[in-house]
């Protein structure tokens, strides 16, 4: 008999979840899901705006970055970085 119990105890243990995935609330809603499309939105929004004003911001000439500059002499170039 003891059997018997400790086998029905298992099942009613496993059946458990079954039941719980045919309620309505489980699973995100609708809130949450407008929710999240609302960041993603603003998130690509804030990407694009940052994008433009990087590309307006950035320098259009290069400057040279050379400190000994003015103390070579004219007549010899400056050796290229390798």
């Amino acid at each position: 008999m003891r059997y018997l119990m400790g086998i029905g105890l298992v099942l009613a243990l496993l059946m458990g979840p079954v039941y719980s995935e045919n309620d309505p609330d489980w699973g995100p809603n609708e809130k949450d899901v407008a929710q999240k499309a609302e960041a993603s939105r603003r998130a690509k929004e804030l990407e694009r705006d940052y994008n433009e004003v990087t590309k307006k911001t950035a320098p259009t000439t290069k400057v040279s970055n050379d400190p000994w500059q003015s103390l070579r002499s004219s007549g010899a170039p400056a050796k290229p970085k390798q």
